[in-house]
């Protein structure tokens, strides 16, 4: 069973983290998706729930957005592989991760719409005379 509700895409990219002002360390990207990144890091102990800035570069432009770390498992004794929901992301940064990803994101009414437009399907559709 697939709980993912985003579309991941494998990504070779490098990230600059920071969990505290001044503790920034590189990291390497495994995938992205426009809800969040997971990124392998070394020298950075961090634990599910914990706050993390990053730092991306996509297309030429580098953004700043917060995460909260949702998954990190240590992979040896200095590097941990951790998954990043990004929390707070600008309208310009939001754009870049679609055009990377390719993949558009609804808004929130849209998302409404298509779950009333589902409910609609799934129950037979509108009574006809």
């Amino acid at each position: 069973m697939n709980r993912r509700r985003f579309i991941r895409i494998a990504r070779d990219a490098v990230l600059s983290v920071e969990k505290d002002e001044g503790s920034g360390r590189m990291a390497q990207t495994v995938d992205l998706s426009t809800a969040g990144v997971r990124f392998q890091c070394m020298g950075l102990e961090v634990g599910v729930g914990d706050s993390l800035r990053v730092h991306m570069t996509l297309e030429e432009r580098t953004f700043c957005a917060l995460g909260r770390v949702v998954r990190a498992t240590d992979l040896d004794a200095f590097t941990q592989e951790i998954a990043l929901q990004l929390v707070n992301l600008d309208a310009q940064a939001r754009q870049l991760l679609e055009r990377e990803l390719a993949v558009p994101l609804l808004t929130e009414d849209e998302l409404e719409a298509g779950v009333s437009n589902l409910a609609g399907l799934t129950s037979g559709g509108p009574e006809r005379a």
